[in-house]
């Protein structure tokens, strides 16, 4: 088996220590798995409240699969938000989905308390569309956060488009028209098939 090296791991450039359980011992709470779910939990055990924690790990922390991923947080379900209004109504899939994106406020709680060094970065992201299909998807997620204030993200469509796509009247007020080429640049590409882009 191929050994799978973390490039994440690599850029710390340190081994996180560990020290092992010898003898029997006693604690509040026992958390099993040191990997960014583990981590956390014990964070604010400790934080906001009086117990003692004992976090417990079978190799090293942070080293197993949160040590070995994309390294992103990603603010949004992966669901379309239109199929979550649809069952459990608009004002508990927007509950839900603040909820979401309120892990960047905790982040930002635990890296300025901890004294984290380690980089933390927020972008502006893209997200493609190439069919009516697509965009039409997407409309109808930003119409649905519309009603309840803010849209998590707003789309720019290509002018050229609406001479191809019949977009609803509802949903006029859900996107800016822009030239194609505007969109084209964000996404760094010069693929003529993407008529509209996610901003998030």
């Amino acid at each position: 088996m191929r050994l799978n090296e973390s490039p994440w791991l690599f850029e710390l450039r340190r081994k996180r220590p560990s020290s092992f359980l010898v003898d029997d011992t006693r604690t509040d709470v026992a958390i099993i798995g040191g990997g960014i779910a583990g981590v956390v939990t014990a964070y604010f055990t400790l934080r906001y409240t009086n117990k003692s924690v004992l976090l417990l790990e079978a190799h090293k922390i942070a080293h197993g699969a949160t040590g070995h991923n994309a390294g992103q947080v990603a603010s949004y379900f992966e669901r379309p938000f239109s199929d979550l209004v649809k069952e459990f109504g608009l004002a508990l899939a927007y509950e839900g989905q603040a909820a979401v994106e309120s892990a960047w406020g905790l982040l930002e709680d635990i890296y300025e308390d901890a004294g984290l060094e380690t980089p933390l970065l927020q972008f502006t992201g893209y997200a493609c569309c190439g069919s009516y299909e697509e965009v039409l998807y997407h409309l109808k997620d930003i119409g649905y956060h519309l009603q309840q204030g803010e849209p998590k993200e707003t789309m720019l469509l290509a002018e050229e488009a609406l001479s191809i796509y019949d977009i609803p009247k509802e949903y006029s007020h859900c996107y800016t028209l822009v030239p194609q080429r505007d969109i084209l640049s964000l996404l760094e590409t010069e693929n003529k098939k993407y008529v509209a882009t996610l901003v998030k």
